[in-house]
């Protein structure tokens, strides 16, 4: 596997991420009516006692839909103790990990879901997503070219990596029609 490295400024940071809350439909906590605020971690709450892990997946995800990633990266760590070889969990896990700005906690997960499934478009489409929003862009775009080598035409992709040219300032040559 290859090694992505690369980094933006905090303003650069924020833009992103609200372009990419912007073209997922998602709102943003992290943008007010006097402008961009500071994008920071979550703190997390305490940990989370489940039983079942499809319960618990269940309420990551629910938890995810509603931004509360820190307790969505609960519940899926809770998941994830109980079905450590279920690779939707460890996904979650990530995603809700980089949406609380917890980086090597995500990084983890990631690692966790290649060796589970390989190289998969979830897998360089999640990865490529934590380096945008870390400010990664040239192991984002790596990322996201390695993906489409597996699946070219995936959209999602494409337009990730149209994300990342606009954010370099390339023309968006990834972005699907």
């Amino acid at each position: 596997m290859k090694k992505y490295r690369n980094g933006l400024g905090a303003t650069q940071r924020i833009a992103l991420a609200v372009i990419i809350l912007a073209l997922s439909g998602c709102a943003s906590e992290h943008v007010g009516p006097a402008g961009f605020q500071t994008l920071r971690a979550q703190p997390l709450p305490a940990p989370v006692v489940l039983t079942d892990p499809q319960q618990a997946k269940i309420m990551g995800a629910q938890s995810f839909r509603q931004q509360d990633f820190g307790l969505a990266l609960r519940q899926f760590q809770a998941a994830a103790v109980m079905a450590p070889s279920d690779a939707e969990v460890w996904l979650g896990l990530g995603a809700a990990a980089d949406n609380a700005g917890h980086f090597g906690v995500s990084g983890e997960a990631y690692a966790r879901v290649l060796s589970l499934t390989g190289p998969s478009v979830e897998y360089f489409n999640n990865l490529g997503f934590s380096y945008t929003l870390q400010g990664k862009l040239v192991e984002a775009r790596l990322v996201f070219q390695d993906g489409l080598k597996i699946a070219p035409r995936n959209t999602t992709l494409r337009n990730n990596l149209s994300i990342v040219d606009r954010m370099e300032g390339r023309s968006p040559v990834g972005t699907a029609k």
